[in-house]
């Protein structure tokens, strides 16, 4: 099974993100547990159905990337006018893994750090009902 970090593929709004940050560069983690257990007071445990299919997705891009900067006027514009909002694909070519949310918003500007060497800038997404495989890269 093979993996090759230039085989993951971002898209925000059918644009590319390009230029991703040494390391972990693409943590996506859904808003809310599946379920929420309750143990009653004679220990009976149930459980209920969370219905919230939302995620939370953060982008690490280097200092350095061209997509800092429309990611910026992504954000700016939505902010200006509400329509910076838009679909957020994330794929493994090699692998099972999919992410797709019809609509998804930048939480807020990615902070800004400078330092002796090219530093990272962290863009965190919100997303509405996204659908999900978490299929690693175990696929023949």
């Amino acid at each position: 099974m093979d993996y090759d970090p230039k085989k993951v593929v971002a898209t925000f709004c059918g644009v590319p993100v390009t230029g991703y940050a040494k390391g972990s560069f693409i943590k996506i983690e859904e808003a809310e547990d599946g379920f929420k257990k309750h143990v009653g007071a004679d220990g009976e445990v149930s459980r209920s159905k969370v219905n919230d299919d939302t995620c939370n997705v953060t982008i690490n891009l280097s200092q350095t990337s061209k997509s800092n900067v429309v990611l910026s006027a992504q954000y700016d514009l939505d902010k200006k006018t509400g329509k910076g909002k838009g679909p957020l694909l994330i794929k493994d070519l090699l692998g099972a893994t999919l992410f797709f949310a019809k609509v998804a918003w930048i939480k807020k500007r990615a902070s800004v750090d400078f330092g002796e060497e090219i530093g990272t800038k962290e863009w965190g997404f919100d997303t509405g009902k996204a659908a999900f495989v978490n299929g690693g890269n175990n696929v023949v």
